[in-house]
């Protein structure tokens, strides 16, 4: 969260603004990635989506008061969709494989 915090704060992170396609992947791959890690973190995916979101929207507020950044909607639905990708999809999807999980859902 700090990363993407620390991202948003300057007008070109990178040195290089991205293309207008792959802005929205920027956004959905780094929300992807923050919803799995919150969704593992507080072992529900649902609990990690809405983290996701909030923080995204909260982000998106941030960027309205950054020099030469713009907050927009369309920006944070692809981090929604990121988000839910990560905590829900990839986050049910790799809990199989995922060191531990299985013993959990063992025991009684």
């Amino acid at each position: 969260m700090a990363l993407l915090w620390w991202l948003s704060s300057t007008a070109d992170p990178l040195g290089v603004a991205l293309a207008h396609p792959l802005d929205w992947a920027a956004h959905f791959l780094s929300y992807a990635a923050l919803g799995f890690c919150l969704g593992r973190a507080c072992g529900s995916s649902a609990a990690g989506w809405l983290l996701a979101a909030w923080f995204g929207a909260f982000e998106e507020v941030h960027q309205a008061f950054v020099p030469g950044r713009d907050a927009g909607i369309g920006d944070w639905w692809f981090d929604l969709l990121g988000g839910w990708a990560g905590s829900v999809v990839l986050g049910s999807g790799l809990s199989e494989w995922w060191p531990g999980r299985a013993e959990q859902r063992k025991a009684p």
